[in-house]
C-alpha cells in the first residue's frame, strides 16, 4: 500500500501550496496503472484534475469511496486516496489562511 502516514508528513511539511501540488503529483505517480484503471471513472477524471481543484477531487473521492462495491483492496487504496487528498486540500486551505510575514 502507499502509506498515508508517510504522505501525510510531506503534506504537513509542505510550505506552499504549490509544494503541496507537487507532492500530491509524486504521489498520484506511485500508483500504478492497474490499480487506478480499477477505480470509478469519476474518481479517476477527479484525480487527472486534482492539481486544479484538490478539494473537489477530495471529495469525489470520498463520495465514491462510499459508494463502491467492489473488491477489498481496492476499497482499501480510495479510502487511503481520500484521506491523502483530504489532507492536501486541508493543508492549502491552512496555508492560504495563514498570515503574512509581509504584514
Amino acid at each position: 500500500m502507499h502509506h498515508f502516514h508517510r504522505w501525510r508528513s510531506v503534506i504537513v511539511l509542505a510550505r506552499t501550496p504549490q509544494e503541496v501540488n507537487q507532492v500530491v503529483r509524486d504521489y498520484v505517480a506511485c500508483l500504478l496503472p492497474s490499480e487506478l484503471s480499477k477505480l470509478p471513472e469519476s474518481s479517476q477524471a477527479a484525480i487527472a484534475e486534482a492539481t486544479i481543484d484538490l478539494a473537489g477531487a477530495a471529495l469525489v473521492l470520498r463520495r465514491d469511496e462510499l459508494s463502491f462495491r467492489g473488491d477489498d483492496e481496492t476499497i482499501s487504496l480510495m479510502q487511503e486516496m481520500t484521506q491523502t487528498f483530504s489532507a492536501a486540500s486541508a493543508r492549502i486551505a491552512n496555508l492560504e489562511t495563514l498570515p503574512s510575514d509581509r504584514d
